[in-house]
């Protein structure tokens, strides 16, 4: 419980992450309050006084505090604060306020009297800080027809619910004047209803208007270049960065372009967006911000490549794997150079945006499996990571073979992932499915036979696992070697009509290739489809 670490947001700047016990110790300073709130993941914020965990760990301190001084001796703190920027060597149980820690200099023969008044003192601290979690705590208060009381301090979402016991309609039209009340009920909805049609309409056509002043200042700004690729690959960086602000309809230095901003505001861009009427002229401004960044990422310029990229994905574009794979690499080279919990923010932003793409992307590339697992990789997030491996071998790829690319597409192809894929394997290189993915990878590379003893010690490790024994029948496909595929892709006790996606692919790449083969022929075979 007291290294559970947790992100602080102290009027509207966030810190950390600190463990509970420092953020403890810091109540204990005042240097933080009881209201301020913490996430463990950057979501789901939610003030000290009503995260159950704080509340549990100060009567955890308060009862061996209490139990120390009744005994009259102090225990050792035994766990060291893992902290970024609070003391690390809070050497006693009864806190900061013990004069006996090391970093105050104080000497370690102070008189046992000396350290029974001060833990004396903290238990007192700690007391009236549980207490105050508990004045403040969010309570959901029934039948109360009271307003709450308005306290600035408190955030809107901690602040106690008031919550009217439940009636019957019958309750609301009895007595005398109910069909008055009722009347006046119901227009009142309606002239709510209307007035929010209404500010919603004036809304989206003041959007509108300020869309078609933007678009028009673009086009007579750029005039020359819009619409041309070449043009605008030739631009210098300075006016390919204010083309892309005034696309974006922001200019130069509103806004810090960062993962870790993103973070804090709650994602900067819409990744999958709609396409808008200069669809053609963002597209060609999405390619040279995604080329400008990867010659950032080479000379290891890794803010500027980032804020290009992001800059990049908040603009149109049908397919938005490479910039996204591209960012992938520059926040794990964030991360390679100093892993600290701002690198950590940079990679969890990037499975938000993997996700996010995803979910509003139906044709997402595969190759974002490998960029998710990079990131839990080094975040070394295991659950995670064997998650996204088996989702990963589900996967079928039979179209996903490329040959190898140069430039800025190189990152973003199977070649360039494949180190990934090797650096996750070795992390778990007796796994089977950790070694059947590794195969697949090999397989997208056009190296399905260095696949092969992968995915057969795979196999031979997990016989029943189907992903698997698909992916083996496929390599043994690709490689030629027709009747050991055979025998992995027509299982003779699985009917023809629960056969999988996946599998039917292998069967009608496999009748290509031998059409004259019995099985290839038939009612319920792949060849009918």
């Amino acid at each position: 419980m007291a290294q559970i670490q947790w992100i602080v947001e102290v009027r509207g700047e966030r810190h950390g992450p600190y463990t509970t016990q420092t953020i403890v110790h810091r109540l204990m300073r005042k240097e933080l309050k009881v209201i301020h709130r913490v996430s463990e993941t950057g979501d789901g914020w939610v003030a000290i006084c009503n995260e159950p965990v704080f509340e549990q760990y100060i009567h955890l301190l308060i009862e061996q505090m209490a139990r120390q001084v009744a005994q009259g001796s102090i225990a050792k703190l035994e766990e060291e604060d893992d902290a970024t920027v609070v003391s690390n060597d809070i050497g006693e149980l009864s806190g900061v306020f013990n004069m006996n820690a090391i970093k105050q200099g104080i000497s370690e023969q102070l008189s046992h009297a000396k350290e029974l008044q001060q833990a004396s003192t903290n238990l007192t601290i700690l007391r009236s800080l549980l207490s105050d979690i508990r004045i403040k705590r969010k309570v959901i208060i029934v039948a109360n027809d009271k307003a709450p009381s308005e306290d600035d301090e408190i955030h809107p979402d901690d602040k106690d619910e008031y919550v009217l016991t439940s009636r019957n309609f019958s309750d609301y039209v009895s007595g005398g004047s109910s069909k008055f009340l009722a009347t006046l009920f119901i227009l009142s909805i309606f002239t709510f209803l209307g007035i929010q049609w209404k500010e919603k309409r004036e809304e989206e056509e003041r959007l509108a208007l300020q869309k078609s002043q933007q678009e028009a200042m673009v086009k007579s700004k750029y005039s020359g270049k819009l619409g041309n690729e070449n043009e605008v690959m030739k631009m210098n960086t300075a006016d390919l960065l204010d083309m892309a602000n005034s696309m974006l309809g922001t200019q130069k230095n509103i806004m810090e372009w960062t993962l870790v901003e993103s973070a804090k505001n709650g994602m900067l861009m819409t990744v999958g967006s709609s396409r808008p009427d200069n669809y053609r002229e963002q597209k060609d401004v999405f390619q040279a911000l995604n080329k400008k960044a990867y010659e950032y990422l080479l000379s290891g310029e890794l803010m500027k490549a980032e804020e290009f990229l992001l800059k990049s994905l908040a603009l149109y574009s049908e397919d938005k794997h490479v910039a996204i794979l591209l960012l992938t690499e520059t926040a794990l080279l964030f991360n390679q150079a100093d892993s600290s919990s701002l690198s950590k923010i940079r990679l969890r932003e990037i499975v938000n945006i993997i996700r996010q793409y995803r979910d509003s992307n139906e044709k997402a590339s595969t190759k974002l499996y490998v960029a998710e697992m990079a990131v839990f990789h080094a975040l070394e997030d295991r659950e995670n990571l064997k998650t996204v491996v088996k989702h990963f071998l589900k996967q079928h790829p039979r179209d996903e073979k490329e040959e190898a690319t140069v430039g800025y597409l190189q990152k973003a192809s199977w070649t360039g992932l494949l180190p990934h894929c090797i650096n996750v394997y070795s992390s778990e290189n007796t796994d089977a499915n950790f070694s059947a993915m590794l195969a697949g990878c090999l397989v997208r590379t056009s190296s399905a036979q260095k696949a092969e003893p992968y995915i057969y010690y795979a196999y031979k490790k997990n016989p029943s696992n189907d992903a698997i024994k698909d992916l083996l029948g496929w390599v043994y496909l690709d490689i030629g070697q027709y009747e050991k595929a055979k025998k992995l892709l027509w299982d003779p006790t699985i009917p023809s009509f629960k056969v999988s996606t996946y599998l039917t692919y292998s069967r009608i790449e496999f009748c290509k290739v031998r059409n004259k083969d019995p099985l290839c022929s038939g009612r319920g075979t792949a060849s009918d489809k």
